[in-house]
């Protein structure tokens, strides 16, 4: 733990890059990538004559690299609206299943498989013992609401109301800085599996992200955005940022800018998920946040924690309750407080299994929740 600003955990490090080669001239690049797409030479008369009179039609690997153009462009487009205030350079790295070696993703043992199904049962109970919001007007009519009026006209409520709440929405944001890699992560890992398998209802979007500081020596945070279809991860990878199309390493490493995720997280959930949705962020971190500022210098660890307290209140104030799971212990209860807010918002879980492991304390967390999301549905 961060106790004075020059101090850094020696897990926590973060090595420069090396230094970039010169690339080929921005004008050279883009009139050879033309080049490529069209595969035509510009002065060729008959192409011209195409345009012209319209005849010329899109070959059918133009419109697949049209498409890829447009899909990256919306995607960075969005991006723009959750980093405005990060206070930190963000790099998002999208995480595919095809990043990842088939032999690193996360198999669920026969008890993890077990705790997932009692999970669905639980959820499944709860949804068959909603009850119907009904009124005296409106546009659907419950028959066997209608059918009893029909006997005893003491309850005229036969008309079914759309649900206030329209759906689910949660985000489980977990450290990936140089402390968590090894046994930690890889039981974090499989929690927010788990956790993924139990909640696969149509009405419920769930995201998975990582963070952790950059290999840069200024504020620089990378968050990693694991595809819906990615099992758990294990292991070493490579993955892409659209916006560059440079490669990054899939690990765990570097600072802990918790500061500037948990704004970035919120942003999505605020920006990227509809209204109407119930909002939650699960927060899974081993310890107080580390960062610099943009000139490399070392930030207090307490200057860092009233940040994150600030970003969570922010979250909250907006509709979106955010839980934290801090594991090992490493934090003190008035660190958790200062930070987290009151203890109903944090538990300190332990890396064994016993009944404060990680994926207990993120089931517990994740059933209580949900099931009152489920009981008000209606």
């Amino acid at each position: 733990m961060i106790r004075k600003s020059h101090q850094f955990d020696p897990n926590e490090t973060h090595q420069l890059p090396d230094k970039p080669t010169p690339g080929t001239p921005v004008s050279a690049s883009a009139a050879a990538t033309v080049a490529s797409i069209m595969q035509e030479d510009p002065e060729d008369p008959q192409l011209e004559a195409d345009i012209d009179s319209g005849t010329g039609s899109i070959d059918p690997d133009m419109q697949d690299v049209i498409d890829q153009f447009s899909d990256g462009v919306s995607q960075i487009s969005s991006d723009s609206q959750l980093t405005a205030d990060a206070k930190a350079r963000v790099v998002f790295i999208d995480v595919m299943p095809e990043n990842i070696d088939p032999h690193s993703q996360i198999q669920l043992n026969t008890k993890e498989q077990e705790a997932v199904l009692r999970m669905q049962s639980v959820f499944f109970r709860t949804l068959g013992r909603q009850k119907a919001h009904r009124e005296n007007a409106g546009s659907s009519i419950d028959v066997d609401a209608a059918i009893q009026y029909m006997i005893d006209q003491t309850h005229p409520e036969v008309f079914e109301q759309d649900q206030n709440n329209q759906g689910f929405a949660y985000m489980q944001l977990c450290d990936m800085s140089g402390s968590m890699a090894g046994t930690r992560f890889q039981q974090v890992c499989h929690a927010t599996e788990m956790l993924k398998q139990s909640l696969h209802f149509p009405f419920v979007e769930g995201a998975l992200w990582g963070f952790r500081g950059g290999d840069r020596s200024e504020s620089e945070v990378w968050i990693y955005r694991y595809d819906k279809n990615c099992k758990g991860y294990l292991g070493r990878a490579r993955a892409v940022n659209r916006a560059t199309k440079a490669l990054f390493p899939v690990e765990c490493n570097g600072l802990t800018p918790m500061h500037s995720a948990v704004r970035v997280a919120t942003r999505h959930l605020l920006t990227q998920v509809s209204p109407g949705m119930a909002k939650r962020l699960f927060l899974l971190t081993d310890g107080s946040p580390v960062s610099v500022k943009g000139d490399g210098k070392g930030l207090p660890y307490w200057v860092l924690q009233q940040y994150v307290a600030k970003e969570i209140q922010w979250a909250r104030q907006r509709g979106v309750q955010v839980y934290t799971l801090v594991i090992g212990g490493a934090l003190e209860e008035k660190e958790c407080r200062l930070m987290f807010g009151a203890p109903k918002y944090w538990r300190v879980v332990t890396d064994d299994n016993s009944e404060n492991s990680v994926d207990r304390v993120l089931q517990h967390l994740v059933i209580q929740n949900f099931e009152r999301y489920l009981k008000t549905r209606g």
